[in-house]
């Protein structure tokens, strides 16, 4: 009887060291990624000057790295140039202009990403994280600069969200996606962000 209970108690044991090695890999690569999403939120603060563990946090488990920030404030032109699914050439256009504006050179991280959110439309979670990003910068301001900061920031949205009716805005038209986008951005940027839940108050 124990000649036969030996070779199972060796394929028993041998299952359960492969269940604990990758019970151990799972814990091992699980306590990498954190790791890695402290070390991109530290450099994101590193790089944008914002002090918020909670939004750096955020950014960070959405992929947001370093690279990002440059770009990070035209975010919300994307919104507006991909509300109604489709980026057209003209809305590029403006974007890249803008992109050039801010300091962004075509060989540079920074543009790298960009081509990312112009070519793959971001999740609605990217844009609701920038979009606190921003009006945490903004919040920052004294009131007349970010007074200034928003009007601008919505001005271009504004001229992005009718480059899609007509070329370069020839024949102007604003459809309800773009409407609809331009509305929640306006709102948000008035708001004050939160000292905690931000997630929860876009």
């Amino acid at each position: 009887m124990s000649d036969h209970i030996k070779p199972l108690e060796s394929v028993r044991a041998a299952h359960e060291e492969e269940y604990y090695l990758r019970q151990n890999q799972a814990l091992i690569a699980k306590m990498r990624d954190r790791l890695a999403k402290e070390a991109a939120a530290l450099a994101l603060e590193e790089r944008s000057g914002v002090h918020d563990p909670q939004l750096l946090s955020w950014l960070a488990e959405l992929g947001v790295t370093a690279d990002h920030v440059p770009i990070l404030h035209l975010v919300p032109l994307i919104q507006v140039a991909w509300a109604d699914g489709t980026l057209q050439d003209e809305e590029r256009v403006m974007l890249e202009k803008a992109a050039a504006e801010a300091g962004v050179t075509p060989d540079s991280p920074a543009h790298a990403v960009l081509t990312v959110l112009l070519n793959e439309r971001p999740k609605v979670e990217f844009y609701d994280a920038a979009l606190m990003y921003v009006r945490t910068l903004v919040a920052a301001m004294s009131d007349a600069d970010a007074h200034n900061a928003r009007e601008n920031l919505l001005s271009l949205a504004r001229q992005v969200a009718k480059a899609s009716g007509g070329l370069f805005g020839l024949f102007p038209s604003v459809g309800d996606a773009e409407r609809s986008a331009l509305q929640k951005i306006a709102a948000q940027l008035e708001a004050r962000p939160a000292a905690s839940g931000l997630a929860q108050n876009i």
